[in-house]
């Protein structure tokens, strides 16, 4: 565990009032080692980011587009046991400093959001059933409609996540449903089936109104650096770690 790294959003790292990082992997959830060992891990790589664990806040995600508004007293929920996590939820906002949202990936695409004109800070977890559901639009219409977030401001990041290299799907059993639903991150290469996830999420955020010099990608494909990263696409049922996304604000 004394080995992981954080990789951080060079467009988000400009702002000194933003904690922010997406590790590499490591045994960070509860059903990947024993409960208090989960804990001092997870404790380690927020300590690395001068975050105390009791004021991070987790999500039980279940692939869907539902959004939850964070305030003070969710503070450590999710933090110390899967009892708490935030219910069906794939997407936090908060304006509240000290408050630090995170979420567990493995291929699904992380998405940061920062607000510089009202300090709001948000998350997505991006994973293909909840991209297929317009999630990347929907935080950013529920940042504009409950904090008067202006789009345009708006900075995103699209952090570590599997990419169209090496996302193919001919041979999986719900190629279909997969094709059906994101029509538009179809990828045909060599009579193989590719979906691009971060191409769609990119197209969701410049139609909710960001601009696209305020969206930043990361290159990195977590299958094709899962040395670094945990891959559940490349590793399967033997997977047992994951990869951390956080973000929120200083005082």
């Amino acid at each position: 565990m004394s080995t992981f790294k954080i990789y951080k959003s060079k467009k988000l790292s400009s702002f000194k009032n933003v904690i922010h990082g997406i590790s590499s992997k490591g045994p960070f959830l509860f059903k990947q080692g024993p409960r208090l060992k989960v804990i001092e891990n997870r404790r380690k790589l927020f300590n690395k980011l001068s975050i105390k664990l009791k004021n991070v806040v987790m999500m039980e995600q279940v692939h869907g587009n539902k959004i939850k508004i964070v305030m003070r007293n969710d503070r450590g929920k999710g933090a110390f046991s899967k009892k708490t996590y935030l219910k069906k939820t794939d997407a936090l906002i908060t304006k509240v400093p000290q408050v630090f949202l995170a979420s567990s990936v493995a291929d699904c695409v992380p998405v940061l959001f920062y607000d510089p004109q009202n300090k709001i800070v948000s998350m997505v977890h991006g994973g293909w059933k909840g991209v297929a559901k317009n999630i990347g639009e929907k935080i950013v219409k529920e940042m504009k409609n409950k904090f008067k977030s202006d789009p345009q401001k708006i900075i995103a990041y699209l952090g570590p996540s599997i990419g169209s290299c090496c996302y193919e799907i001919s041979r999986k059993k719900d190629k279909n449903e997969r094709i059906n639903k994101l029509p538009k991150a179809i990828i045909k290469k060599k009579n193989k089936i590719y979906l691009d996830l971060k191409g769609v999420l990119l197209r969701q955020l410049l139609k909710a109104g960001l601009k696209r010099k305020n969206i930043e990608i990361s290159p990195i494909c977590t299958v094709c650096r899962n040395k670094d990263f945990a891959s559940n696409y490349k590793e399967g049922k033997n997977r047992r770690t994951s990869n951390l996304a956080v973000i929120g604000l200083k005082y």
